[in-house]
């Protein structure tokens, strides 16, 4: 069939080609070999199509013989060729790549196809060959993550950096997620106000099988002292003036804020100045969220201011 076969492309293309047959091939031995007579007087495209041709034939044929083994990515290949010798001679193995000189082969995720093996069994004359088709199917593993603690503890006001390193054994395109409160960047600004426990999902998938790390992250309560503003350091008036001081109170923890300020101006913030208030003073504005104040001083002068005596009544004396 395999002579049919090839003598049948051959005079198909070199028909096309309008040569004669004789001219080229001496024939078919029984040992199915083939010799081209006048190689350099043919058309060398069409020479070579024949030879690929016959080559592909004849894999096929020495695949259809051989023995056929089928394992995952990943195992161990361990041939163990078994022979016999009617002389009862010693006999060796030697193996074709990728297998080594005692036919192991430890395969790897990435290792996935059909390799043709050689077996050649000697006695130190002569030697036999056999071959043998290793399949190794393609055996998906989930993605690994690393470099990422699973639990975290970290306080308000700091910044939450999660670099995660992925690796995937069968060499696959990762998609790599990150839930909420951190997010796809993997970055966390940590406000004021968010103490608490929050659980962050990494995420890592091939497109068939995905990995899930879960990170418990801790935040501590950093409190903040309140922040004061809107208060001059220096104010200065006349006697009989009203100063109003007006201080705005911040708090970042969002925490509920007392706020005080020193005689003579009291907590109001409201000091009608009379005619012999003259002089220097230190108001202190205090913010406190309970647990941490904030003061603040304000120096206030008040300027003397000459009035004129003012008669209230003349009797007779």
């Amino acid at each position: 069939m395999k002579k049919i076969l090839i003598g049948s492309l051959l005079i198909v293309m070199f028909l096309i080609s309008g040569c004669a047959i004789s001219d080229y091939i001496t024939g078919v031995e029984e040992d199915e070999s083939y010799s081209l007579l006048t190689e350099e007087e043919a058309d060398e495209d069409i020479i070579e199509e024949i030879e690929d041709i016959i080559e592909e034939i004849e894999e096929e044929e020495t695949e259809s013989d051989a023995i056929v083994i089928t394992i995952n990515e990943n195992e161990v290949v361990n041939l163990k060729p078994k022979a016999k010798d009617a002389d009862e001679d010693e006999i060796t193995y030697t193996f074709s790549e990728p297998l080594d000189e005692n036919g192991r082969w430890e395969t790897d995720y990435s290792d996935a196809g059909e390799y043709l093996i050689t077996v050649t069994a000697s006695d130190g004359e002569l030697e036999t060959s056999r071959q043998v088709l290793l399949v190794v199917e393609r055996f998906n593993v989930a993605p690994i993550i690393t470099e990422v603690s699973d639990e975290i503890v970290i306080d308000e006001g700091d910044i939450l950096i999660l670099s995660p390193e992925v690796t995937d054994p069968n060499g696959d395109d990762i998609e790599l997620t990150i839930s909420e409160p951190v997010g796809e960047d993997g970055e966390w600004v940590i406000g004021y106000q968010e103490a608490g426990e929050y659980t962050v999902d990494i995420t890592a998938t091939d497109g068939e099988l995905e990995t899930v790390m879960t990170i418990l992250i801790t935040v501590n309560k950093k409190n903040v002292a309140p922040v004061i503003e809107n208060v001059e350091e220096e104010i200065e008036i006349d006697e009989g003036d009203i100063i109003v001081l007006s201080p705005v109170v911040t708090d970042l923890n969002g925490d509920d804020v007392e706020v005080t300020i020193s005689e003579p101006v009291g907590d109001n913030g409201l000091w009608e100045t009379g005619y012999t208030d003259h002089g220097e003073y230190i108001i202190v504005v205090s913010a406190s969220d309970g647990t941490v104040t904030t003061t603040k001083e304000v120096t206030v002068t008040v300027n003397d201011v000459n009035v004129a005596p003012v008669i209230e009544d003349i009797v007779q004396g």
